[in-house]
């Protein structure tokens, strides 16, 4: 062995390189391959339609709701009953069923017939 520090060998870290492989050349799966782009987002909701009458200043019975008016938005029916209409056929007050679980609405909404 050499004593002088200048003739030893110097001493290599091993590197760790994925090199592309026959197999993965031939079959397109290059290890060296960009990422997939990601997916690009969802299109945003459609905006309400203006169409519809304000339910915090349209109030209605229960009846003309029934009747299907076209400036009523389907998805909001109950908010256009009066305070009354909406304890009568909603079986609670107002302030309650805002603050219910969506699910639990919607099952008081269909029992009421205005789903």
């Amino acid at each position: 062995m050499a004593s002088n520090p200048a003739e030893v060998a110097p001493k290599r870290m091993s590197v760790l390189k994925k090199t592309p492989t026959k197999e993965n050349v031939t079959s397109g799966r290059s290890s060296f391959a960009a990422p997939p782009e990601p997916e690009p987002a969802p299109a945003p909701a459609p905006a309400p339609s203006a169409n519809y009458a304000d339910p915090s200043s349209t109030k209605l019975s229960y009846e003309e709701l029934k009747s299907g008016r076209a400036d009523v938005d389907p998805a909001k029916k109950e908010q256009y009953l009066s305070d009354a209409d909406f304890e009568k056929y909603m079986k609670s007050p107002r302030s309650e069923f805002n603050a219910m679980k969506g699910w639990k609405q919607q099952q008081l909404k269909k029992a009421a017939g205005l789903y």
